[in-house]
């Protein structure tokens, strides 16, 4: 609807008053910090997965003061901010999950997923218990499945034709159905309180769907995907990039399939959606990953990734499915480091757009408030309800530099 992308701005001066939101370039958020902290409970568990220790971790990460009050985590949802308080307080990992049906175990599951490709039968029961930690709902659970199933599958591909699309997801929604039969037998007490009756097959319900639809273009099955999770979403559902596991864990394995040959442009689809980004741009980089390795990615995506080397060192510890040496980083001091260093960053930048502000509002509020000698006198006391002037000058002010001045 907007067309192509022809240039970019500094997102500083975009986002205004927004600029608490502001994330350092390249630096990943908290799908892959806890995809990280999955991957070294596999490593301290010699292979096998260890709910609890799992769970250790992700509270760990959590450590904070007053000025991260979420410890290292970056970008942390309110979902996993409850789950996590679940967890500190001790409760069973499988009970600790929101009820919530999000992607966000989808967003992490992949390096268990690589880590079991050669013993794949022991692999269902992690994929479920590594969700139950933060989310409960079956959706999210098997939206993680056949996230672990595409990746299961990619790594043995060298390249994914149009024509074996079909297959890749009918085989995901299989594993997906399997895993939320599983769920149902040997978790009952996880997923009560979720509307298992409604929800328990939904999702692989929609992958089953969706592989008459690949051939669709991608407006057809965002709209698609939408209409379908509507009955399922607990409010108003008006596109797929919501983070609700039935239509934005499909929307973003769909897209990933659409560009499978373009790894860039993969990515670029997937968080150019907008809503859940980071975990749709989880889920395709996974699956981009597993098709084509790190020597099939482009330079560009690899050079502006921070803290790359330590990622490097994990991955290939993953690879040889092995803990990594003393050159890897502890995992909380890394990310307590990267996140305080980008608040630093942050606050720096406020401090500096406030003193701006400052000066440019007052001579804005000066000037407006000045008589106009033109204007007709109305009798009675006049007031100037200046904050409501202050807004509206500040938008009008912020906005104006992107619009092109008027012939």
């Amino acid at each position: 609807a907007f067309g192509s992308v022809l240039s970019y701005v500094d997102v500083e001066a975009m986002v205004g008053n927004k600029l608490h939101r502001w994330r350092t370039p390249g630096l990943y958020g908290v799908e892959a910090q806890l995809a990280l902290a999955l991957l070294d409970a596999a490593f301290e568990s010699r292979g096998g997965f260890d709910a609890v220790r799992a769970g250790k971790l992700f509270v760990a990460l959590s450590r904070g003061d007053a000025a991260l009050p979420l410890g290292a985590l970056r970008g942390a949802s309110r979902d996993l901010g409850d789950a996590i308080l679940a967890l500190k307080q001790g409760r069973n990992p499988a009970l600790a999950g929101h009820t919530n049906a999000s992607a966000a175990p989808a967003a992490r599951i992949a390096p268990l997923a690589v880590w079991h490709s050669s013993n794949p039968h022991a692999l269902p029961d992690m994929i479920i218990q590594a969700s139950l930690l933060t989310h409960r709902n079956p959706m999210s659970v098997s939206a993680a499945a056949a996230a672990a199933r595409m990746v299961l599958d990619l790594m043995n591909k060298p390249a994914l034709p149009r024509s074996e699309c079909a297959a890749l997801f009918s085989n995901a929604a299989a594993y997906a159905r399997d895993i939320e039969d599983r769920l149902a037998a040997n978790y009952p007490d996880s997923i009560e309180g979720t509307d298992a009756g409604r929800t328990l097959h939904a999702f692989s319900s929609t992958l089953e769907q969706l592989c008459e639809r690949l051939d669709w273009d991608e407006p057809a099955v965002h709209d698609w995907l939408v209409q379908n999770a509507r009955d399922l979403y607990p409010g108003q559902l008006a596109r797929a990039a919501v983070d609700f596991a039935p239509c934005c864990a499909p929307y973003a394995l769909f897209v990933f399939a659409r560009h499978a040959a373009e790894p860039e442009r993969a990515l670029a689809a997937a968080v150019a959606q907008g809503g859940a980004a980071g975990a749709m741009g989880a889920m395709a980089g996974a699956l981009c990953g597993a098709l084509h390795g790190e020597s099939g990615l482009p330079e560009n995506l690899l050079s502006g990734l921070a803290n790359r080397r330590q990622l490097r060192t994990r991955a290939l510890a993953l690879a040889a499915r092995k803990a990594p040496g003393a050159q890897a980083a502890d995992l909380y001091e890394m990310e307590e480091s990267l996140t305080r260093k980008e608040l630093e960053e942050r606050e720096a930048r406020m401090r500096k757009n406030r003193r701006f502000n400052a000066a440019q509002e007052k001579k804005t509020l000066k000037k407006a408030a000045a008589p106009d000698p033109a204007a007709e006198r109305i009798p009675g006391k006049q007031t100037l309800d200046r904050k409501k002037l202050k807004k509206l000058k500040e938008k009008q002010r912020d906005w104006s530099r992107y619009y092109p001045p008027s012939d």
